[in-house]
């Protein structure tokens, strides 16, 4: 059959007209998703269960282990923590007459547990003031610190012992056990009274890992 003009026009427009498209929406979502699965959904490219953290943490649990307190567990009377000054265990108040004073107890745990004690020590009328302590304990050392109330504080003398100045300044005498200590102190700017705060040191350097009882007596 014989093509008119129009009609041979009309199939070659339609054959330089845009290619089909594919309307099969398995093979279209799959150009897109490359994730390996069958959902059909685009791949995030995240892995389940992956935080990013290490697999292992052992190493700076370890080295935060090493870091801690290695002083040995002791049992003893005294109240922890007590390895500074402010820390200090508290004592009753008392004045400088001979009836007056007292003792504690307590253990070392090893070479690096300094344990302090404070008392308020009051000049009274009649009596002297001598800031003691003494131990028949072997392997301590053992400190008196005097801190006047008011003004400032002047070291006259160790009376027993050798002079020593306590982490924060303070001054005062040491004695190695068993021994005694014995400060002779006053307080120039306050008049006559020597009225004091008073702190006791006891540590054992160089005991290592050893639980050190101890028993101390003072007065003021």
């Amino acid at each position: 059959m014989r093509l008119g003009p129009a009609l041979l026009l009309a199939l070659v427009a339609g054959c330089a007209g845009e290619a089909p498209t594919d309307s099969d929406p398995v093979r279209a979502d799959a150009k897109s998703d490359t994730s390996g699965d069958d959902t059909g959904e685009p791949d995030t490219g995240t892995v389940e269960n992956d935080t990013g953290a290490p697999a292992d943490s052992g190493a700076a649990e370890t080295a935060n282990d090493a870091s801690e307190d290695t002083r040995p567990v002791c049992t003893g009377s005294e109240a922890e923590p007590n390895n500074s000054l402010p820390s200090a265990v508290p004592l009753k108040e008392i004045d400088d007459c001979d009836g007056s004073g007292g003792t504690f107890k307590g253990v070392i745990a090893g070479g690096s547990d300094p344990d302090f004690f404070h008392y308020k020590g009051n000049d009274s009328f009649g009596c002297v003031v001598d800031a003691s302590a003494s131990t028949k304990t072997s392997g301590v050392r053992l400190c008196v610190f005097v801190s006047c109330g008011s003004g400032t504080t002047e070291l006259k003398s160790c009376k027993k012992g050798t002079k020593e100045t306590s982490p924060g300044g303070v001054l005062g005498c040491c004695s190695n056990g068993p021994g005694e200590v014995q400060v002779e102190h006053g307080c120039p700017l306050v008049g006559t009274s020597d009225s004091a705060d008073v702190y006791m040191r006891v540590d054992a350097p160089g005991s290592g890992s050893m639980c050190t009882p101890y028993e101390v007596s003072y007065h003021f």
